[in-house]
C-alpha cells in the first residue's frame, strides 16, 4: 500500500522551515523508493535479501512433533530404481541420470495463522518464516523476485509485516480454513505444472481432511482457467469445495499445506507414487466412461497456435502420422470429461516438448511416450522421468531449429525419416517383434 506524502502533519503549517522539511521528507522517500526499485532490487541487494529471510524448508515440515501443528504423512520415505533410456538418442541425452534416487516422504501439514502474499501465494507464518515447500526450492528465489516485481517492494514489505503484526489489517476477516493449491504462473495457472504438481497434492490435502473430520476448501489461482476447474471435476472436487485466491494477499486462520512434486523442466523431483495416484484417481472417478479398448489408441500433440515454440513442417508430421494410425489432439479445444473420454484409450502418446504432453496423466492405459524436442531441449528429463514414473517406455525425436521461421522463438523442423523410423518401431513392439 502507498503512502501520501503529508498527511496530517502538514495541515495548517505554512511556515518556511516546516516547508523545508516536508521537501526534504517528500524527497527522501522517493530516493528509497528509486533505490528499491526492481532495477536496483537485483545482484547482491537480491541475494542478501533472500538470505535474511527466515525459512521453513521440507526438513522442518517433515520433524513435525505433537506439540506443533497437525503433520500427516500419506506416503513414507523409499527408494526408486531410474532405468537407462534404451534408444539411443535418449541414452545419450540422460544416461547419466539413471541409478537409484531417494524420495522424500509424502505429507500434508495443518499451520496456523499465515498469510499469504502476493500471486503466487508465498506463505509466510507468525514468525516471519517463509514456508518453500509449496513454492518450491528450485524456484523460490524467482518466485520472491516476481512477487516484488508484481507488488513492488514497499507493498510486499507491508504484507510481509502484516504477516508478523496481523492486529495491524483491521479491514478485512482471515479465512478460517483452506489448503493452498496456487499453482505456477500466478494468476492464471500453467497447465503442465497445475496437473503434475497440484494435482497429487490433493492426496494429501484429502488425507488432512480425514485426520481433522473436516472439509478444507481449496485455494486457487486468482484466475482460474476452465479445464483448471475442470480438471478438479475430474478428481472428483467440485467448484464448491473451491476459493478463488484474491492474487495479492490473504490471511488464513487454519492453513494446510502438502508435499510438492516440482515438475519445472530443469529442475524436476522424481515421485512415481505421487503422479500414479492422480491417474489412479481419475481413472476411479471417471469409471463410467471406461472403454474396452483402453490402450489401444495413438495420439499426436503439435503446439501450432503457440508463438513460443512450433513445427515448421507440421503437414509433413501430420501425413507420416495420420498414415501409421495417429489422431492429433487439441488440448482445451473441449471440455476436460470430453478429453478423458478420448485420452482413456491411449496407448501411444507422441508430441512436442511443452505441447500438453503432461496430459499422459488422463491416460491409464498409455505404454509409451515419444518426445520431440529441439536443440533448447537437449537437457530437458522432465519427460524422461514422467515416463518412468508411470512405468512406460519412452523415446524422443531430435528436431532441428529454423531460424526466424512462422515468426516462432523456437521454431523446429522433424526429420520425417527419423519419425517414421520411431512409428515403425512402435508397430514392432506392440505386436512383440523384436
Amino acid at each position: 500500500m502507498s503512502t501520501s506524502g503529508d498527511g496530517k502533519n502538514s495541515i495548517m503549517n505554512t511556515s518556511a522551515p516546516h516547508s523545508t522539511h516536508r521537501l526534504f521528507i517528500r524527497r527522501a522517500r522517493r530516493l528509497f523508493g528509486l533505490l528499491l526499485s526492481r532495477e536496483h532490487f537485483r545482484g547482491g541487494l537480491f541475494e542478501l535479501f533472500i538470505a535474511l529471510l527466515p525459512k521453513l524448508q521440507r526438513t522442518d515440515l517433515i520433524r513435525w512433533d505433537s506439540s506443533r501443528p497437525l503433520y500427516v504423512e500419506v506416503e513414507g520415505r523409499y527408494h526408486f530404481f531410474l532405468e537407462k533410456p534404451q534408444d539411443p538418442i535418449s541414452a545419450v541425452r540422460f544416461a547419466h541420470l539413471a541409478g537409484p534416487r531417494t524420495v522424500d516422504p509424502f505429507f500434508s501439514v495443518l499451520l496456523e495463522d499465515v498469510r499469504l502474499i502476493g500471486p503466487w501465494g508465498v506463505p509466510v507464518t507468525r514468525k516471519g518464516q517463509i514456508i518453500i515447500e509449496p513454492l518450491g526450492i528450485d524456484y523460490f528465489k524467482q518466485i520472491i523476485e516476481m512477487t516484488v516485481a508484481e507488488l513492488g517492494l514497499l507493498a510486499t514489505l507491508r504484507q510481509y509485516l502484516l504477516a508478523l503484526f496481523p492486529v495491524l489489517e483491521k479491514s478485512r476477516e482471515p479465512l478460517a480454513l483452506a489448503a493452498h493449491l496456487i499453482a505456477r504462473g500466478g494468476h492464471q495457472a500453467q497447465f503442465g505444472h497445475w496437473v503434475g504438481e497440484q494435482l497429487p497434492q490433493l492426496r494429501a490435502i484429502s488425507a488432512m481432511e480425514k485426520a481433522i473430520a473436516q472439509e478444507v476448501p481449496l485455494l486457487i489461482n486468482s484466475d482460474p482457467s476452465r479445464w483448471q476447474l475442470q480438471t478438479l471435476k475430474a478428481m472428483g472436487f467440485e467448484r464448491n469445495s473451491t476459493i478463488v485466491y484474491s492474487g495479492r494477499s490473504q490471511r488464513v486462520s487454519r492453513l494446510v499445506l502438502s508435499s510438492l512434486r516440482n515438475v519445472h523442466s530443469r529442475a524436476m523431483e522424481i515421485d512415481p507414487r505421487a503422479r500414479r495416484w492422480v491417474v489412479a484417481k481419475i481413472r476411479d472417478v471417471n469409471a463410467a466412461n471406461h472403454r474396452e479398448t483402453d490402450g489401444d489408441g495413438k495420439l499426436f500433440v503439435l503446439r501450432q497456435s503457440d508463438k513460443t515454440r512450433c513445427v515448421t513442417n507440421a503437414d509433413e508430421v501430420r501425413s507420416v502420422l495420420h498414415g501409421d494410425g495417429f489422431e492429433e489432439f487439441f488440448p482445451a479445444s473441449k471440455a476436460k470429461a470430453d478429453e478423458i473420454v478420448q485420452l482413456r484409450r491411449v496407448g501411444t502418446f507422441l508430441g512436442v516438448f511443452g505441447s500438453g504432453l503432461m496430459n499422459a496423466l488422463f491416460m491409464p492405459g498409455l505404454g509409451q511416450l515419444v518426445e520431440i524436442f529441439g536443440p533448447h531441449q537437449s537437457d530437458r528429463f522432465v519427460f524422461y522421468y514422467l515416463a518412468a514414473e508411470l512405468g512406460i517406455g519412452y523415446q524422443s525425436i531430435a528436431a532441428n531449429a529454423v531460424e526466424n521461421a512462422l515468426g516462432c522463438r523456437d521454431a523446429l523442423e522433424v526429420p520425417t525419416a527419423r519419425l517414421s523410423q520411431v512409428c515403425a518401431q512402435l508397430q514392432s513392439s506392440s505386436r512383440g517383434v523384436e
